[in-house]
C-alpha cells in the first residue's frame, strides 16, 4: 500500500509539474520578451 501511495503521489507531482510548465511557456511575455518575437518584428517593417 505504501508503494502505491508513493508512486501516486509521483505520478501527481509529475503531472503538476507538467501543468505548471506548460503554463509559464503558453503565456506570452513570461519567458521571453514579446518585442523581440522575429515575426513580430517582420511585421511590423512590413506595414512601414
Amino acid at each position: 500500500m505504501r508503494t502505491i501511495t508513493r508512486a501516486l503521489g509521483v505520478a501527481a507531482g509529475g503531472c503538476l509539474l507538467a501543468l505548471f510548465l506548460y503554463l509559464v511557456l503558453a503565456l506570452p511575455g513570461v519567458l521571453s520578451n514579446r518585442d523581440s518575437i522575429v515575426a513580430r518584428a517582420t511585421m511590423h517593417g512590413a506595414q512601414r
